[in-house]
C-alpha cells in the first residue's frame, strides 16, 4: 500500500510539474526583436499581455527575444557559433544568448532580413537571395541543434520604406516567397508579419493621410509591433490572444486615430510626366467612416489646375490632378458632404525634384570618404551650367527621374527633402545627384539648409546654386549663405553614401526680413 501511494505521489508531482512548466519561445532576429522587448509597446511584451488575457490551455509562456541591432541571417550565424562558448548580450541587456539558445525551447520564431535589404547585402536577383537563403537554412540548422525547438515559426520582413511598391519593397516580397519555400521544405510555420503590418497601414490610411507602421521607416512603431505580435501569435495557434492584440492594439488605435481626424483621408498614385512640367497626379480620396450613404466627395484646385472627375459619390474616389506643381507647396482643398454634414481639410502638392542615382563612386575607403576621388564629369557639367540631362557618367547618360517627397520615405513629404530609396536599391557607395529650378523676382542672399532623418548611415553630400559650390563636407545639420539671382536658378547636390539609409535634405531660407513665398519651383 505505501509503495502504491509513494508510486501514486510521484505521478501525481509530475504531473503538476508538467502542468506548470513554461512554453519557451525564443525569438531571433535585430533591432526589431530587440525593440519587442526595449519598446514599451514592443511586440514581445504585446503578445505577454495578450497571453495574459487569453490564457492558453498548454500554460504559461516565457517569450525570450534574441534581437541585435543591425544583424543579417549571415551575421547571425557568427553570433550562433559565438555563443557556444562566450556569454554575451545582444539589444536586450538582461538575456545571455548562451545561455538560452543553451536551453531547450517548445518554439524558435525567427525574423531577420531587414538588414540585408536595408543596408544592402542583397541584391533583388534570383541568385542574390537564393545565396541569403542558403544561409537562412545552414543558420536555422544550427539554431534547432542547440535549442532543439518542438516548432519553427520563419517571419516574413516587415516593411522598408513605406511604399509598397518602392525598390525595397519589392525585394522584400521576393525575399519573403523565399523564406515561405523555407517554411515548406523545413516543415516551419509561416508567420505573415509583413503582410499583417502592410494591411494595418493600409486600413490606416483610409483614416489619415499620414498615417505610419512604422516610426523611422524602417522600426514598427506600437500598431506595427501590435500587427507583428497578431501574425505571430496566429502562427503558434494562439488565435484568441491574437484576435486580442487586434482588438487592444490595432482597432483601438484606429479607433483613437479615427476621433482626431477630419473624417477625410487620401493616397497619392505614381505621377505621370505631362508638357511643359505639367504632372498628372492620382490621388484616392476616402471618407473615413463606415456608412451606408453615399457621400459626396470633391477636390479643389488652384488656378492652373484641373480635377478630374469633378466629383464622386461614395466612400472612396480616384482623382486625377493636373497642373504645374510649380509652388514650394501646391494646396488643395477637399471635401466630403453627406446630408448637412461636410469635411473639409488641406491637400498638399510639394514641388518635385529631378534625381538620378546609379553612380558607383570608388571614393571610400570603409567608412573614410576620400574627396580627392569624389569629382565626376556630372560635376564638371553643373559648374560648367551645362543641361543636367546631357550629362554623362563613365559614357552614358544619367537615368533622371522627377521624385515628389512624399510621407512613404524617409523625411516625409517636406519640399526640401529626397530619399533616393524611392528610385534605386543602392549597392553600397552609391551615389545620386537631384536638381531643382526656381525663379525669383529680384536678386536676394538666402540661406540653404542641408540636414538628413536618417538613423543609420555615412555620407557626404555637395550643394550647388548657380554651378558655384555652396557646401561639401559631411551630409550633416549645418547652414550655407548663398545668393539667388534675378530669374531663374538652378540647385544641386550629390548624395554620396556608403551604406544603409539615403536621403538628404536640402532647402533655402529666408533672410529676415525677406520672405520667399513668390519663389517658383521647375524641373531642369
Amino acid at each position: 500500500m505505501k509503495r502504491r501511494l509513494f508510486l501514486a505521489g510521484l505521478l501525481l508531482t509530475g504531473m503538476l510539474a508538467a502542468a506548470s512548466a513554461d512554453t519557451r519561445i525564443i525569438l531571433v532576429g535585430d533591432s526589431i526583436t530587440g525593440l519587442s522587448r526595449n519598446h514599451a509597446r514592443g511586440y514581445a511584451n504585446q503578445m505577454d499581455e495578450a497571453l495574459a488575457a487569453c490564457p492558453p490551455d498548454e500554460g504559461p509562456f516565457t517569450i525570450v527575444a534574441l534581437g541585435g541591432s543591425g544583424q543579417t541571417v549571415q551575421s547571425w550565424q557568427s553570433v550562433e557559433k559565438r555563443s557556444r562558448g562566450q556569454p554575451f548580450t545582444l539589444d536586450v541587456k538582461t538575456i545571455d544568448v548562451k545561455t538560452e539558445l543553451s536551453r531547450p525551447a517548445d518554439i524558435l520564431i525567427v525574423m531577420l532580413g531587414m538588414n540585408n535589404a536595408l543596408a544592402p547585402h542583397i541584391e533583388d536577383t534570383p541568385e542574390s537571395i537564393e545565396a541569403w537563403i542558403a544561409c537562412y537554412r545552414d543558420l536555422v540548422a544550427a539554431l534547432r541543434e542547440r535549442c532543439t525547438p518542438k516548432r519553427l515559426v520563419l517571419c516574413s520582413v516587415t516593411p522598408c520604406t513605406e511604399a509598397y511598391d518602392g525598390p525595397k519593397n519589392r525585394l522584400i516580397r521576393n525575399m519573403n516567397a523565399a523564406v515561405l519555400r523555407l517554411c515548406v521544405e523545413l516543415g516551419a510555420a509561416y508567420a505573415k508579419t509583413g503582410e499583417t503590418v502592410w494591411r494595418v497601414m493600409a486600413r490606416g490610411r483610409r483614416i489619415a493621410p499620414d498615417f505610419h507602421g512604422t516610426g523611422d521607416f524602417v522600426h514598427p512603431n506600437a500598431v506595427g509591433h501590435a500587427a507583428i505580435a497578431a501574425a505571430m501569435l496566429d502562427a503558434i495557434g494562439q488565435t484568441d490572444a491574437a484576435a486580442w492584440v487586434r482588438a487592444n492594439g490595432i482597432d483601438a488605435p484606429l479607433a483613437a486615430q479615427r476621433e482626431k481626424q477630419c473624417g477625410l483621408s487620401w493616397e497619392f498614385g505614381e505621377p505621370v510626366a505631362g508638357p511643359d512640367g505639367a504632372f498628372s497626379l492620382p490621388v484616392t480620396l476616402y471618407w473615413s467612416d463606415k456608412t451606408a450613404e453615399r457621400p459626396r466627395l470633391r477636390i479643389a484646385a488652384p488656378e492652373g489646375w484641373s480635377v478630374f472627375p469633378e466629383a464622386h459619390t461614395g466612400t472612396a474616389g480616384a482623382f486625377v490632378l493636373t497642373g504645374k506643381p510649380d509652388r514650394e507647396r501646391t494646396l488643395f482643398t477637399v471635401s466630403g458632404t453627406l446630408g448637412e454634414e461636410t469635411r473639409t481639410a488641406e491637400l498638399a502638392v510639394p514641388a518635385p525634384w529631378l534625381a538620378a542615382a546609379h553612380v558607383p563612386l570608388r571614393c571610400w575607403s570603409g567608412l573614410t570618404f576620400q574627396r580627392d576621388r569624389s569629382r565626376t564629369s556630372v560635376d564638371d557639367a553643373i559648374e560648367a551650367g551645362e543641361p543636367l540631362r546631357t550629362a554623362r557618367f563613365e559614357g552614358a547618360f544619367l537615368r533622371w527621374t522627377p521624385l515628389f517627397p512624399s510621407v512613404n520615405y524617409t523625411g516625409y513629404d517636406r519640399p526640401g527633402s529626397v530619399d533616393f530609396s524611392a528610385i534605386t536599391h543602392a549597392k553600397n557607395f552609391e551615389a545620386g545627384y537631384a536638381a531643382r529650378r526656381i525663379w525669383s523676382e529680384k536678386e536676394r542672399p538666402v540661406t540653404v539648409r542641408i540636414g538628413r532623418s536618417t538613423f543609420a548611415g555615412v555620407a557626404q553630400i555637395d550643394v550647388w546654386l548657380n554651378g558655384e559650390s555652396c557646401y561639401a563636407g559631411p551630409l550633416t545639420r549645418t547652414n550655407a549663405p548663398a545668393t539667388l539671382r534675378k530669374g531663374w536658378n538652378t540647385l544641386v547636390f550629390k548624395h554620396m553614401h556608403s551604406t544603409w539609409q539615403f536621403q538628404s535634405e536640402v532647402s533655402l531660407e529666408p533672410v529676415p526680413p525677406d520672405s520667399l513665398d513668390n519663389l517658383r519651383y521647375a524641373l531642369p
